[in-house]
């Protein structure tokens, strides 16, 4: 079967370069702060590295600082602006050393060609063999109608065995490290399709 183009109707490619451009033209950190909650945004200080991000980067930063290892990968989103984190975990295991929970991102989106880049994105990782896991970013229902919410999450199967919750967190880590050029990048080539 052939895979054809979305019609008109489904698909506004006016819309889809005005979402690109408005990617394209976000500030870098060092010129506007990212966090939400930042106190002191200091330019050319501002990175995922601060000691204030954990909280900063928080709905609730009192109660639910995000956890270390998943800081990078939400700052980095929530730098692009065209993301809002919702919930995150950098993953954990149970006390025999099993996957308990798995770490991811859950977030909302101003418009789906941004979900779609940042699959892009994980695919490109992916090829270049720099991710110990495959990635996903997919729907997720939490019941609530605010809008629609994605998970960026490993995609390990319905039992997954001697996973390495080490590698995973590795894995947020390559998944943030040039997350943000990297998504602008995409847009630009994608602009040059349309």
């Amino acid at each position: 079967m052939k895979i054809n183009k979305p019609s008109a109707q489904i698909s506004d490619k006016q819309k889809i370069r005005e979402d690109l451009q408005l990617l394209i033209d976000q500030p870098a950190a060092a010129e506007e702060a990212v966090c939400p909650n930042c106190q002191k945004h200091l330019p050319f200080q501002c990175s995922a590295d601060c000691k204030d991000a954990p909280a900063a980067l928080s709905s609730d930063p009192a109660k639910f600082p995000l956890e270390t290892k998943v800081v990078p990968l939400v700052f980095e989103l929530s730098a692009l602006r065209v993301f809002e984190t919702n919930w995150s975990c950098e993953g954990h295991v149970d006390d025999k050393g099993r996957l308990w929970r798995m770490p991811q991102v859950c977030f909302y989106s101003k418009s789906p060609i941004y979900p779609q880049l940042l699959l892009r994105y994980i695919n490109r990782l992916e090829h270049e063999k720099k991710l110990s896991y495959p990635w996903q970013v997919v729907l997720a229902d939490y019941g609530s109608v605010n809008g629609v919410t994605y998970n960026l999450e490993p995609k390990l199967g319905i039992a997954p065995e001697n996973v390495h919750m080490g590698k995973l967190q590795q894995d947020l880590v390559t998944l943030s490290e040039n997350l943000f050029f990297g998504l602008k990048s995409l847009a630009r080539e994608i602009m040059k399709e349309l």
